[in-house]
């Protein structure tokens, strides 16, 4: 664990496709739940049919997120998360998603020492209103509470 304690907690469902994530829904929470936003991310319409092969068909349906669905571009959603957490530690779990929000410029701290997330299941209600299986916000109150229940 990175020195500092954690204000957020950061979690994204993305498309990985041709080595490169592609985000489609990122959500972060504030520590003490006051704030919480839940971002669903179109994809960038010059790569309309980047996932049409058997990659693209695996991961829709490991995440039933489809490629063409979204309702924000990803500059915009990371103007806003750098607007609201600015330089705030943030928890992120698994190496290229804490790659990927470092590259954003974001105060990063791996939470990797925590339980996997597949057996973290204190939060099922904790869900986006697309409903669509286990989601990045729900991934962050399971983390957000694993880290208070581990490290404070």
């Amino acid at each position: 664990m990175n020195g500092g304690r954690i204000e957020w907690f950061v979690d994204m469902e993305a498309y990985q496709l041709n080595g490169k994530f592609w985000a489609k829904e990122i959500a972060f929470v504030k520590r003490d739940g006051s704030i919480c936003h839940n971002f669903h991310i179109w994809a960038p319409r010059r790569l309309k049919n980047l996932a049409k092969g058997l990659t693209g068909q695996y991961q829709y349906k490991r995440h039933n997120l489809r490629w063409q669905f979204g309702e924000w571009a990803i500059h915009d959603v990371k103007t806003l998360i750098r607007l609201t957490i600015a330089r705030q530690p943030i928890g992120v779990k698994g190496e290229e998603k804490c790659r990927y929000f470092e590259q954003w410029g974001l105060n990063v701290h791996s939470l990797d020492e925590l339980p996997s997330l597949k057996t973290l299941n204190d939060y099922p209600n904790e869900h986006c209103e697309i409903r669509h299986g286990t989601c990045a916000r729900q991934k962050c109150y399971e983390l957000l509470n694993a880290y208070d229940c581990e490290f404070l």
